[in-house]
Order: structure tokens, then C-alpha cells, then sequence
């Protein structure tokens, strides 16, 4: 029996939140092999893939402000897996790179092969085209939770205690 769209739609919505769990607790275990916070983990990622990065970049590139970028990056480098270098065109801008990106690259894969050889077992198992639809979804899906997050972010929120407590 089909099953009506509602209900798989409601199925990915609790599949897009165990994902979730799912990805943030990997990650935080990957994470802290390297003796990281998953947050940390991933921009050394960013860092490692793009190569040098200013903190606007970074920011526009998690959804994280620049401020909290700045934070991360100073404990990146107290761990001695980040540094800033200035702009050698302007002397102003401040660009972040990872110290070893080959070498960070190497561990993070070494530690993840056993997911990326299970993940291309699971691949296999789908036609092109099916393959091609879950691509569309996931890369419009990646679109609007960037979107989400930017607004999420950006939001002004009401921190006073009458917002938080309920007039009763």
C-alpha cells in the first residue's frame, strides 16, 4: 500500500532529526580523537578543504558570527591547528588557515573510512537516477538549512526575563 504524502513527509521530518543526532555525535566522537570540540572539527575541515579563509568567510561559510569564528580560531591556534597571516595585498585582512591540512585531512579520513566504505556499499545499492534525486534533495535541503541558520542567527531575541517567564 503507497504510503499518501503526509506521511513521508513526516517521515523525513523525524528522519532529518535523527540524521541530525546522528551526524552531531559522530562528529563530537571524531572530534574529540583529535582533541578537538566538534565545532572546532569542523572548521579545521573548512580550513583543510578551502585553504586560507578570512573570518567573514568562515563565518558566512558556518553560519557562526564573526565573533564566535574569532573564538575558535584563537583556541585553533592555542592547539596549534590554525594560524592567521595578514593579507600580503593590503596589510588590513587576516586570513586563517589550517597549519597541516594534508596531514588533518589524513586523520579525519583514516578515522571516518569505515563509514565512507559502508556509505559506498549503501550507494551501490541505488540506480543513477535515484542516486541523482537524493542529490537534488540533499544539496536543495543543505540550501535551506544555510538559509534557516543565517536567520536563525541573525534574529534579535528578547532576553529580558518577562520574555522568558509567561505572564501569568
Amino acid at each position: 500500500m503507497p504510503r499518501s504524502r503526509a506521511t513521508i513527509v513526516e517521515a523525513l521530518q523525524v528522519g532529518f532529526q535523527e540524521m541530525s543526532t546522528v551526524q552531531i555525535m559522530l562528529h563530537e566522537i571524531v572530534a574529540q580523537r583529535l582533541s578537538l570540540n566538534a565545532t572546532e572539527h569542523k572548521v579545521m575541515g573548512l580550513l583543510s578543504r578551502r585553504g586560507p579563509m578570512t573570518a567573514g568567510a568562515l563565518a558566512q561559510a558556518t553560519g557562526l558570527t564573526t565573533g564566535a569564528v574569532t573564538q575558535i580560531v584563537v583556541k585553533l591556534e592555542e592547539k596549534a591547528h590554525a594560524r592567521r597571516d595578514r593579507n600580503p595585498s593590503d596589510g588590513r585582512s587576516v586570513y586563517i588557515s589550517a597549519t597541516q591540512p594534508e596531514r588533518y585531512a589524513k586523520l579525519v579520513g583514516e578515522t571516518l573510512d569505515p563509514l565512507r566504505r559502508a556509505m559506498d556499499r549503501l550507494t551501490k545499492t541505488y540506480s543513477s537516477a535515484e542516486l541523482a534525486i537524493v542529490l537534488r534533495f540533499l544539496q536543495d535541503s543543505l540550501d535551506v538549512t544555510r538559509s534557516a541558520t543565517r536567520a536563525i542567527r541573525d534574529e534579535s531575541v528578547d532576553a529580558s526575563p518577562d520574555a522568558v517567564r509567561p505572564h501569568l
